[in-house]
């Protein structure tokens, strides 16, 4: 459904009204204008961004938006490596291009796009770096004379988070944008010292020696497991301007969505080692400059 149209089903609401609402989806991350239309709407809206591994993401992008509407779209049966070789090919199109700029860019030595601390001289560079990496992202990838180029590309660019998120931040600010990952809802897939970390900095817990926060022995997973995900909710509760409860910690999904995902087509949705490889390569100065939102 166009943005437009999107909007009109959301109720309407006054400021007096104790009523939230929302929207979910992925395509409105990489919409040029999308963040405009929900300004101008809500100037104070909230948005939060859960992202995940962008290899898995751009595998997932495959089996839903290629395989699945292949027909309804009379798209070629191109396999997933086919169309990975085909959108990182320099000569097809612009995705590597943005590849260039993304380096250029992440070789800068900044550690917060917020705040750069660097000579005058070198953040101009830098802002000029980034206004063009955000330009070439926002142009997209279409092509008349190569559809098969725009749907490989596809595949990888709605998994280039960092120019998506730098795009909703410059329209909503940085205030109302919020990032947090999938896998942090899978906490048992987390290292110890991560969880440890991310608790004591949002919990500004500072004397884990204390009566009243004793220290985590590594046998109390289930605790600081559970502590993790608190932690989490209660952080976007917050951002939300939600009332915080540390006992409402929805469960996370189990792999029911990926194991039907996984049937179709399975052979062809698979990525060769040699191509996830070249994929890591590709998303890395992008991962990069994500730690600097």
């Amino acid at each position: 459904m166009h943005s437009n149209n999107r909007m009109r089903c959301y109720p309407f609401i006054e400021e007096k009204d104790t009523m939230f609402f929302g929207d979910a989806t992925v395509y409105y991350a990489g919409r040029h204008q999308v963040p405009t239309y929900f300004k101008a709407d809500n100037p104070n809206i909230k948005v939060l961004f859960i992202i995940r591994n962008p290899i898995a993401r751009s595998e997932s992008h495959y089996r839903y938006s290629y395989l699945q509407q292949r027909n309804q779209m009379n798209r070629n049966n191109h396999s997933i490596n086919q169309l990975i070789e085909l959108a990182l090919d320099r000569d097809r199109g612009g995705l590597m291009d943005l590849f260039d700029l993304a380096i250029q860019t992440s070789n800068h030595d900044f550690h917060d796009i917020s705040s750069i601390n660097v000579s005058n001289h070198t953040k101009d560079i830098i802002e000029t770096s980034l206004e063009l990496l955000l330009q070439q992202y926002l142009k997209g990838f279409h092509s008349k004379k190569d559809k098969n180029y725009q749907q490989a590309a596809s595949i990888i660019s709605h998994s280039l988070y960092f120019p998506a998120i730098l795009n909703w931040i410059r329209v909503v600010g940085a205030s109302n944008v919020k990032v947090v990952a999938m896998e942090w809802f899978s906490p048992q897939d987390l290292s110890w010292d991560f969880k440890v970390d991310f608790i004591r900095k949002h919990q500004k817990i500072q004397n884990w020696n204390s009566q009243v926060h004793p220290p985590l022995k590594k046998s109390s997973k289930n605790k600081i497991d559970k502590m993790f995900l608190q932690t989490i909710f209660t952080d976007i509760y917050r951002f939300l301007g939600l009332c915080e409860s540390w006992t409402i910690v929805p469960k996370y999904i189990d792999k029911h969505e990926t194991r039907r995902a996984n049937k179709i087509n399975p052979k062809s949705s698979k990525l060769t080692k040699d191509l996830k490889d070249r994929l890591l390569q590709f998303y890395t100065p992008f991962n990069a400059l994500l730690s600097t939102l």
